[in-house]
């Protein structure tokens, strides 16, 4: 589904609606288990999830990891700043 400007807003996933961006809360998991979340969802809408499995419990496991993003430039996070959620706010 695009917007009215012709972007790419969401994509179905069998019954579910998602943003078309990729939803990256990668920055954000430390911040996560402070308030309590223990279950994380990832969804493998492109190729290379393996890696991104990967990345993301080396995070947790505490090894600090380089910034180098886990997708490419359409990811979005705005929602869990209180910005529209298309936006991809830089942590």
């Amino acid at each position: 589904m695009r917007s009215q400007e012709r972007d790419a807003l969401f994509t179905i996933n069998g019954v579910q609606t998602l943003s078309h961006a990729h939803y990256n809360l990668e920055h954000q998991l430390d911040a996560m288990a402070r308030i309590g979340v223990d279950i994380l969802r990832l969804s493998p809408q492109r190729h290379g999830l393996d890696a991104v499995i990967r990345r993301i419990r080396g995070r947790l496991d505490g090894e600090v990891l380089d910034d180098i993003a886990l997708v490419d430039a359409d990811s979005c996070n705005g929602y869990w700043y209180g910005e529209p959620g298309m936006r991809l706010v830089k942590a």
